[in-house]
């Protein structure tokens, strides 16, 4: 009954149960600008992605080799391929767009 109570004035009176304290927070993200932010975030995801899109050319590579004259797994090789260069490109373009809009907004 007394943490109902408790939580009771928590919501309704929050100014008088923590009248006396300081809460302080730490940064988890360690950054102090948004921008600085997006940049982390878009190394993480070249980081990550750029092996990806090395695993997803050879596995197309091997579709095409081992297709002995199979066309729907010719075309599914070319296009993992090209689906995989796709997506290597708009993550090459995403830190020049991230530059570009910082620039405009500045």
């Amino acid at each position: 009954m007394t943490n109902f109570f408790f939580l009771l004035l928590n919501i309704f009176f929050p100014k008088l149960i923590l009248a006396q304290t300081t809460i302080n927070f730490r940064n988890p993200l360690e950054t102090s600008n948004f921008w600085v932010l997006v940049n982390n975030i878009l190394n993480i995801i070249f980081t990550v992605s750029l092996p990806i899109v090395i695993v997803l050319i050879i596995v197309g590579a091997i579709l095409i080799v081992t297709a002995a004259g199979n066309e729907r797994q010719i075309s599914m090789g070319k296009n993992c391929i090209v689906y995989s260069l796709v997506g290597l490109s708009l993550v090459l373009m995403s830190k020049g767009i991230m530059g570009l809009i910082a620039y405009l907004l500045r």
